[in-house]
């Protein structure tokens, strides 16, 4: 069975309004939008009529809605919780309208000196709610790491995930392994045809740098693990080899 794939954008980025987005997606081939910022502000904040009326501006130019480019979980750690999530459930039955099962979500901010650990379980608590409503609405929620959330860093997005397997997504790793296959298939095919004929009085040489080089970054990516304490050993090998490629 051949896999399906839709191209999908913020298309806020190119207008404000959703005829001035739609008319970017067209001219890019594109038949999918993730809605974020549109007429009557950002796309979390939409009435049920609002979503109705933009499913129907949307139907009619063929685009469909991919995910829903949301704001939720982008409050405080210790910021009141509870209105924040009755806004998420309004967001979940706009989803719904606009026909998409996933909704992009964060793991809220960290940013006046909270404890991690202190609040570790207040952020598993509010995604658990967040998780289970929208499953129950048969709507996704889809982690997006940013900066100064408590999934910022690859060990703690592994960790919700894992925590909620089977209950959230992540909305970026299937995107990352395909760029990743198209990237070894181009050198592939470019370098491919010459490496045999490469193959001269000079090759070793050139075998012996290649080790001296990986030698030099595997010791620089370990030096810094040690001395950065906020560095992970999973950030370090994925630094080294973004690095020696």
């Amino acid at each position: 069975m051949a896999a399906t794939f839709h191209l999908s954008a913020f298309a806020d980025e190119a207008g404000g309004g959703i005829l001035e987005q739609i008319d970017a997606l067209k001219a890019h081939n594109m038949t999918h939008i993730e809605p974020r910022g549109l007429d009557h502000g950002n796309i979390s904040l939409y009435t049920v009529d609002q979503a109705k009326e933009l499913k129907k501006i949307l139907d009619d130019n063929g685009i469909g809605v991919s995910s829903i480019g949301s704001h939720y979980g982008k409050i405080e750690i210790t910021d009141d919780f509870a209105p924040h999530f009755e806004d998420f459930k309004n967001c979940v039955e706009v989803a719904n309208i606009l026909g998409t099962q996933r909704i992009r979500m964060f793991s809220f901010f960290f940013t006046k000196g909270q404890s991690l650990t202190e609040y570790r379980d207040e952020v598993f608590e509010r995604l658990d709610k967040m998780c289970t409503y929208s499953l129950e609405h048969g709507i996704w929620c889809c982690h997006e790491n940013e900066k100064d959330i408590y999934g910022d860093i690859a060990d703690r997005c592994l960790e919700i995930y894992k925590t909620f397997d089977g209950k959230i997504k992540g909305n970026f790793g299937i995107v990352s392994n395909i760029g990743t296959a198209l990237f070894v298939t181009a050198v592939g095919l470019i370098a491919g045809p010459k490496f045999f004929r490469s193959f001269n009085r000079s090759t070793l040489a050139y075998i012996v740098i290649g080790f001296v080089v990986i030698a030099l970054g595997g010791l620089t990516a370990v030096v810094f693990t040690i001395l950065d304490k906020n560095m992970s050993s999973s950030m370090a090998v994925g630094l080294l080899t973004g690095g020696l490629t």
